[in-house]
């Protein structure tokens, strides 16, 4: 059994709670009382034999308030809420950084990279070059995963089904919900996956929203709208010289547990479904995005 530390909390974000009732099932009595109802109702939505994947527990759990600690420790079936997150490290695997503020992520994840325990990251790993040229470090020695869950998600699976030559696509337009820094990277992500993020040039363009030309190689367009809170949107529509194909993101529990189940593996056979190299790119790109004015 791979025991596993959870480690949360930041505003807003509610990967903590999925992340552990994915792995260890939940309690919907004290599941309502941790302020997440839309996590809940996909949850409640599944059925008990989608949950739980063999080999893997999370065991431990550390937060900035002990009381939420406790919280999640209770709504999730987690053995033990911990004070002091030094703790951890001596009693865990693999530890999952449930964070996407990312100013966090160096001094949370050397506590476990000292003791050469494996950490997933949360999105966006980080928005700063000297800290990718640590996490560099790290990735190389097989102890660092990071990625949005899209990544691994059923929607990008048959995506690349449909498409049997990416030359074919000759433009794309990302649409995501709230804002550059912490969303973008969705798209980023799945463009990435599908091997086109390779950008030339960045422009801002006139809107009432966030929204971006980014000109990617072999003449090919993206357009990246961020929407903010009030819409709640994760599409992607590919246009291909005969086609399109236009896909809604919807289902965060097998995106999730997909990505947790590639976690499970890179700990158990210290091997990567992609290459750190995606990661820096994806970053770089939205390093760029969030810097322009």
């Amino acid at each position: 059994m791979i025991k596993l530390g959870i480690i949360g909390f930041s505003k807003n974000n509610g990967h903590p709670y999925s992340f552990s009732a994915i792995i260890n099932g939940f309690n919907e009595i004290y599941f309502k009382k941790v302020g997440y109802p839309q996590i809940l109702d996909y949850l409640k939505k599944k059925r008990k034999k989608n949950f739980f994947i063999k080999d893997l527990k999370i065991t431990h759990a550390w937060s900035q308030n002990f009381k939420k600690t406790k919280l999640l420790c209770l709504a999730c079936n987690i053995k033990t809420p911990l004070k002091n997150l030094n703790e951890m490290a001596n009693a865990v695997d693999g530890v999952i950084i449930a964070r996407d503020d990312w100013r966090s992520h160096k001094k949370i994840a050397s506590i476990f990279f000292k003791k050469r325990i494996p950490v997933f990251i949360d999105k966006p790993l980080t928005l700063s070059d000297k800290e990718l040229l640590y996490f560099k470090k790290y990735a190389d020695q097989k102890l660092l995963m990071s990625c949005s869950a899209l990544r691994f998600s059923n929607e990008l699976k048959k995506i690349k089904s449909k498409v049997k030559n990416k030359n074919e696509i000759k433009m794309i337009i990302a649409n995501v919900t709230n804002d550059v820094e912490k969303y973008s990277v969705h798209m980023l992500e799945i463009i990435s996956a599908l091997g086109l993020l390779k950008v030339n040039k960045v422009i801002k363009l006139k809107s009432f929203y966030k929204s971006f030309h980014l000109s990617l190689k072999s003449n090919k367009s993206l357009i990246l709208n961020c929407f903010g809170p009030l819409i709640h949107i994760f599409n992607i529509q590919l246009y291909l010289g005969k086609e399109t194909i236009n896909v809604d993101f919807k289902d965060n529990f097998e995106s999730f547990k997909n990505t947790l189940v590639e976690f499970k593996k890179f700990i158990k056979y210290k091997k990567s479904s992609f290459s750190f190299k995606e990661t820096r790119v994806i970053m770089k790109t939205l390093i760029k995005l969030n810097n322009i004015k």
